[in-house]
């Protein structure tokens, strides 16, 4: 009897300790069971430096960093007192630069959309005068700005339309004028395509910066979705356009833009219901983009070959399932301009498949295991990164191993990295 009152009295004693240390607010206002991480990092072009926006409660600073001394200091790039606009201090969010990295996107007063998709006010910096100046004042707020790969002008998506800006001329183009809540979106994606696909910037730059290719959704035949929000002393009600399942979908569409002109040509890519992922090469006029069936079990791979006179398409691969096909972020075009790495459950296990535009596919990893996460590649090297869980399914580890499927090798057991240690380091120095 005893010995049962000291177990109902230690029993006791755990579960008040344990509510009083799990609380809605350690959970969800402080984060205290959060994994810990690595944030705001971007690696630079030469491979031996990264940049971090530094925050204290006085200021924010954008530094320079030297990797192989990371207990360094840094050089700071920005200054807390260039963070201001006409004696107005600008919080920044986020930060982009152009290709060579003498021009800053910064991102402010950023608000969510949905669960990806957000709106910003821009601000673009120059690094070689010191100036900031407002993206476009007028237009405002925008989402998916970024810089063209010449870095002369930066696009903009402004209430579903695509704008440029001509940072030598100062001047703003709408390059589409058809953009329109709940009707039409250029160059952003629909609620489906962010929830489904995890797509939410649905438009590229050529590498020569000529050419843009977009998505255009016409959601006009979608039916309504109402929200009742109840904040204030009145609810408020918030439609969208909401396809349930086996209703109508966007009408989505294929389009390259040629930004001097602003002539825009749609691309006829045949019977298809979704265009889940477009892509330029990173070497040439070479866009690629994935469409798939309605029950997602037929993905063609297409080419738009923009290097001649005149446009040429073809479909240079295709994957078929009797359930589906998996769509993922896996999609890495290397510097040849004409490979691409990816992953497929092709052979009943997610592995990666290096594929090139005539069409031959062609397996990296192999077994009855799963990769899990393709970190990238070491393309000077020909080493590819990924995790698995190669000998059970609890035993997850970090692996290397070679463009041509040979010499694998387990970095958790060379060098006993964490998969925390190992992705804070491979997102920011390997491609």
């Amino acid at each position: 009897m005893t010995r049962l009152f000291v177990f109902l009295f230690i029993l006791s004693a755990f579960n008040q300790t344990f509510a009083q240390s799990l609380s809605v607010e350690k959970i969800w206002k402080e984060y205290a069971f959060y994994a810990k991480g690595v944030e705001g990092f971007r690696s630079m072009k030469d491979g031996a430096h990264f940049t971090r926006l530094n925050e204290t409660k006085e200021e924010q600073t954008i530094a320079k960093y030297d990797v192989t001394k990371l207990d360094g200091e840094g050089t700071i790039l920005i200054s807390s007192d260039k963070f201001t606009y006409k004696d107005q201090k600008i919080v920044v969010d986020d930060y982009y630069f152009n290709e060579d990295e003498t021009k800053i996107l910064l991102v402010t007063q950023s608000s969510s959309v949905y669960r990806r998709s957000y709106l910003a006010v821009h601000y673009l910096y120059d690094l070689k005068t010191g100036k900031i100046q407002p993206l476009d004042e007028e237009h405002q707020p925008q989402t998916l700005a970024e810089y063209s790969p010449d870095g002369q002008k930066v696009s903009y998506i402004y209430k579903n339309n695509l704008y440029v800006k001509d940072l030598a001329s100062q001047s703003v183009k709408k390059l589409t004028d058809d953009g329109k809540r709940n009707k039409v979106i250029n160059g952003t994606t629909d609620w489906v395509y962010e929830e489904e696909f995890s797509l939410t910037k649905a438009y590229g730059w050529s590498p020569d910066s000529k050419y843009i290719g977009y998505l255009k959704f016409n959601e006009k035949e979608v039916k309504e979705f109402n929200l009742t929000y109840y904040g204030e002393l009145y609810p408020e009600t918030y439609t969208y356009k909401y396809p349930k399942a086996g209703e109508v979908n966007s009408i989505v569409t294929a389009h390259i833009l040629n930004v001097k002109s602003g002539k825009s040509s749609a691309i006829d890519l045949g019977e298809y219901e979704y265009i889940p992922r477009i892509e330029w090469s990173t070497s040439s006029n070479k866009l690629i983009l994935q469409t798939l069936n309605r029950h997602q079990s037929h993905l063609k791979y297409h080419l738009v070959d923009m290097t001649g006179k005149k446009p040429v398409h073809k479909v240079f691969y295709e994957e078929k399932a009797d359930t589906y096909v998996e769509i993922d972020n896996n999609l890495l075009i290397l510097s040849d301009g004409n490979t691409i790495l990816r992953t497929s459950e092709a052979d009943g296990y997610n592995h990666i498949y290096k594929l090139t535009f005539d069409g031959k596919s062609t397996q990296i990893t192999k077994g009855a295991w799963d990769v899990i996460e393709f970190y990238g590649i070491n393309e000077k090297e020909g080493q590819i990164y990924f995790s698995a869980a190669q000998k059970n399914a609890i035993s997850k580890g970090i692996y290397r191993i070679n463009l041509d499927g040979s010499v694998q090798s387990s970095l958790s057991a060379e060098t006993g990295y964490n998969e925390a240690e190992f992705t804070a380091e491979m997102k920011y120095f390997v491609k």
